[in-house]
């Protein structure tokens, strides 16, 4: 599964990356720090997974990233939020949401249950 990153804190793109290296046959392919470089990359690179950070460089938000992917035909399986904030405090979205504070936990069964989702394809 080809992920696009989008996230901004270097330590984080890189415990991500660790994490996702962990599924047989993932790899991010690209990072992403604002808005414009998700879109960017998004149409260039076609990934299966985008994982987003909430809180990312500029006026638009990870949550502005997800809606436009998802206006795009991104299916909503494939797409996680990742962030540092009080979970209470995000927006409502249809897609998984990982606490940065539990990520090592709960990240690895939210990938692995996209896989079986596309293994099942």
């Amino acid at each position: 599964m080809r992920v696009l990153l989008v996230e901004d804190e270097p330590l984080w793109q890189n415990a991500i990356r660790q994490l996702v290296a962990m599924q047989p046959g993932w790899q991010v392919v690209a990072v992403a720090v604002h808005y414009a470089e998700a879109i960017k990359y998004y149409d260039e690179l076609s990934p299966d997974v985008v994982l987003l950070d909430w809180n990312i460089i500029g006026p638009k938000d990870g949550h502005a990233v997800g809606e436009a992917l998802l206006e795009k035909g991104h299916p909503v399986a494939y797409m996680a939020m990742i962030s540092g904030a009080d979970p209470a405090m995000l927006p409502d979205v249809p897609y998984a949401k990982v606490p940065k504070n539990r990520m090592a936990t709960d990240l690895p069964p939210v990938l692995s249950a996209m896989a079986d989702s596309a293994a099942a394809l």
